[in-house]
């Protein structure tokens, strides 16, 4: 892999996972001021992590890195359906409000703090499970960081990721909409870079370097030689 490409991949990674982490983050700290109660959203939050680890292995293994066009995807729609709520731009259906007491007003109020929490767990559960697609993307396919750059390029991309995070519990302060329609908008571009990525699914994945490769061959032709002289003596 030459030093563009390298450098490349690391742009993007970086990109995708300083999204993610400050997601993950502001959606932490967003359970107190979201709509309904912070120990409901606190408890899909968790279920939604949960969730995302028993099916995020099963799911990688049949989409490769196109698990993450399916994770952004997911917290982009949630995010796109909150800040429609949240902006009034749509409400629940009639037959829905009519299922709460008090002026329409307060129905609209009361349905959407039963809804959004609902929604908050698509779009938790998409941000999950773009944590577990970008770790193993990273430490396993030689097509975005070669064996012998692994680490160095992880370091860079994961301190970027920590750094941008710190901004996730300061935007979840701003007033209203403002946090979802901001954190809307980097989930879009997360996803845009999202297709950028190789689909390295079944033989491509996981594929030898020609660093590995050359090392391989090196090793078998020292014990042939062995073998070899060994049988002489």
């Amino acid at each position: 892999m030459s030093e563009s490409t390298l450098r490349v991949n690391i742009f993007k990674v970086s990109v995708v996972w300083a999204v993610n982490i400050f997601t993950v983050w502001m959606f932490c700290f967003s359970n107190k001021n979201l709509e309904g109660s912070i120990y409901v959203n606190s408890y899909y939050e968790g279920t939604a992590g949960v969730v995302a680890t028993l099916v995020g292995a099963d799911i990688y293994s049949r989409m490769g890195n196109r698990t993450m066009i399916l994770a952004y995807g997911l917290t982009l729609i949630g995010g796109i359906v909150i800040c429609l709520l949240e902006t009034r731009i749509i409400i629940p259906p009639a037959w829905y409000l009519d299922q709460f007491e008090g002026s329409h007003s307060s129905q609209v109020v009361q349905a959407i703090d039963v809804v959004v929490p609902r929604i908050c767990f698509l779009a938790k559960f998409g941000s999950h499970l773009a944590v577990l697609a970008i770790y193993q993307a990273c430490l396993s396919d030689d097509y975005i960081f070669p064996p012998a750059r692994r680490a160095s390029a992880i370091s860079v991309t994961s301190f970027v990721g920590r750094v941008f995070s710190l901004l996730g519990p300061q935007v979840n302060e701003l007033p209203r909409p403002l946090p979802m329609i901001i954190l809307t908008t980097i989930n879009a571009i997360a996803f845009a870079f999202s297709f950028s990525f190789s689909n390295n699914r079944g033989l491509n994945r996981g594929a030898p370097s020609k660093e590995i490769e050359n090392k391989q061959n090196g090793e078998k032709s020292f014990f042939k030689e062995n073998d070899h002289r060994q049988k002489h003596e």
